[in-house]
């Protein structure tokens, strides 16, 4: 009851004003100015800084080779990376992104011209493996790819391989 009395009174008492005003880039300051009427005596403005970030969709494009001795990678669309090329035994896992091969301890990077996604890649003896820890629609992925064979994925799934590629 306590809830509803408040609110009725801050309908009753007070006109509220929002505004928004792009300060750069997608900073925007928002502003609350609650005004008294004359009935009652509080007046008083909220300001804050927002930065907006829209979720960018996470677009890559790479052309995967299972080889004899481990992988290779050539991107096409969203990386920092044209080839990648590493050593993969069965059962051994890889994690790479945008930026090529990843390691346990090291710090996410972004950069907003790139995709932004991590994968895990895992030799398999039917093919390889994928898990989209981020970045992708899919959590996990997996096909046959016998050696020196190509397979094109993207961070919806496998894709169909064109003439050329």
């Amino acid at each position: 009851m306590k809830k509803i009395f408040l609110i009725l009174v801050a309908v009753i008492c007070f006109g509220i004003n929002v505004s928004a005003q792009e300060k750069h880039d997608s900073k925007f300051q928002l502003c609350v100015n609650v005004n008294a009427h004359e009935e009652c005596e509080s007046k008083f403005q909220l300001c804050m800084d927002v930065n907006v970030h829209a979720e960018r969709e996470s677009k890559f494009l790479l052309l995967i080779e299972n080889t004899e001795n481990g992988i290779n990678i050539t991107s096409t669309q969203g990386c920092a990376f044209k080839e990648l090329s590493f050593s993969l035994k069965e059962n051994q896992i890889q994690e790479i992104d945008q930026f090529g091969m990843r390691y346990a301890n090291d710090k996410v990077r972004k950069d907003d011209n790139l995709a932004s996604f991590r994968i895990n890649i895992k030799k398999t003896k039917e093919g390889l493996a994928f898990e989209g820890i981020e970045g992708t629609t899919w959590k996990k992925l997996s096909f046959t790819c016998p050696i020196n064979e190509k397979r094109l994925i993207d961070q919806n799934g496998m894709k169909e391989m064109l003439n050329g590629q």
